[in-house]
């Protein structure tokens, strides 16, 4: 097996064709905010408005206990947050605008003090997937086995199945924006000269479906 198979693997589940659907409806939400970022109206704000809550529903695997808060977000401080991502230069200034909404990063957490970046990964996976893919316990731990067994993935994925999901799940809970910008640029490096996996997105997707082999669903 190859780091590409897992993208084989990822278009088989349902969460890929909703992934494609969702890059060409980020496409044209990349290019309303671009031509009206001053000038928001009703019909932009909905827009913005049924992306994120889109977004949500994708992340949380269509499972509806873990969606909702994207819509308790007023619609203008959504319709700012995706201005202020799309226009930001720095990686952090992009993501630090989609976690100012609730259900994406808002909340500080009273333990850790750290705020989760998983779910505005997710936002920004569609709006840039040339340069983002989504971080989340998954792919995070993912990556650590592949990189110790030195990114020999038969090797790598016999490791993975020895452990404990729901151990992995808790030891990667806090993803806050230093981590994710970490794994972010390493989504990137591993992209180039791979034709298979050209994009953050793609390497993103790579992992989701090597992870799914290893710890399945359900």
């Amino acid at each position: 097996m190859n780091l590409s198979d897992g993208l084989e693997r990822y278009k088989k589940t349902p969460f890929y064709p909703e992934a494609c659907k969702l890059e060409r409806d980020a496409r044209g939400m990349t290019a309303t905010v671009r031509d009206a970022a001053s000038a928001r109206s009703q019909s932009t704000m909905a827009q913005a408005r049924d992306f994120l809550i889109a977004v949500e529903h994708w992340k949380a695997g269509c499972l509806e206990e873990r969606t909702g808060n994207a819509a308790k977000n007023e619609d203008s401080k959504i319709w700012d947050a995706l201005v202020a991502a799309v226009t930001a230069e720095s990686d952090r200034d992009k993501l630090c605008s989609i976690m100012k909404l609730r259900g994406f990063g808002s909340s500080i957490d009273p333990e850790t003090h750290q705020r989760r970046a998983k779910a505005a990964t997710a936002v920004l996976r569609f709006l840039f997937p040339e340069r983002w893919g989504v971080v989340d316990w998954r792919v995070a731990a993912m990556w650590g086995i592949l990189e110790n067994n030195g990114w020999d993935v038969d090797r790598a994925m016999k490791e993975a199945k020895t452990n404990d999901r729901n151990l992995l799940r808790e030891s990667y809970n806090y993803i806050n924006e230093d981590a994710a910008i970490f794994y972010e640029n390493r989504y990137r490096a591993k992209s180039v000269g791979q034709p298979e996996l050209p994009r953050a997105a793609d390497v993103d997707m790579a992992l989701f479906g090597l992870s799914l082999e290893a710890w399945p669903m359900g």
